[in-house]
């Protein structure tokens, strides 16, 4: 959970037009705002962006701009944001699947497991929470074609003869998972 603060005499020697505190989990984080204009403008001077515009190799042209309409300041948070809807776009015409690593122990040696440390690193980077929602409101769906199909090969033909619902309740009763 993050907590925006501008108070001060927390041994912050910022005043509240030069930056801001986040309480972070685990502790609070000072961040100075001086230059953070200056930083996120990433737009190229008149004659760069012209020069890739004008370039005969596509891929390089579609990098440039050409439209002299355009807003004379565009930020990099603005350019995250339209790449992000972006990869959000393709992403959502996929089959996701996650894989969260973590470290077991401070020494990177084989073979040793520090068990609270990995749970620290469970916790903070939000598995527990995330295990929590997706068993709550999110559950993972298989559609009933798709396991029909992974394993109708392996049943014994008398049973081939079964629906997609029989079977899946058969399997349902098999594991013991109430229906």
């Amino acid at each position: 959970q993050l907590k925006l603060s501008n108070r001060r005499g927390s041994g912050s020697a910022l005043s509240v037009s030069e930056g801001f505190l986040v309480k972070h989990y685990a502790g609070w984080v000072e961040y100075t705002t001086k230059g953070w204009l200056d930083k996120n403008n990433d737009r190229l001077l008149p004659e760069c962006e012209e020069l890739i515009c004008d370039s005969t190799f596509p891929f390089v042209a579609s990098l440039g701009e050409d439209d002299s309409s355009k807003a004379l300041f565009r930020s990099i948070s603005k350019k995250y944001c339209t790449d992000l809807e972006s990869l959000l776009e393709t992403l959502n015409t996929c089959q996701l699947h996650y894989i969260r690593c973590f470290k077991p122990n401070d020494f990177q040696e084989p073979a040793i497991f520090d068990q609270s440390l990995v749970l620290d690193q469970i916790v903070q980077c939000g598995t527990i929470e995330l295990v929590r929602i997706m068993h709550d409101g999110y559950p993972n769906r298989c559609p009933f074609d798709e396991i029909l199909g992974r394993f109708r090969s392996l049943l014994p033909e008398s049973f081939q003869r079964y629906g997609m619902r029989t079977f899946i309740e058969a399997l349902m009763l098999a594991y013991g998972i109430p229906h």
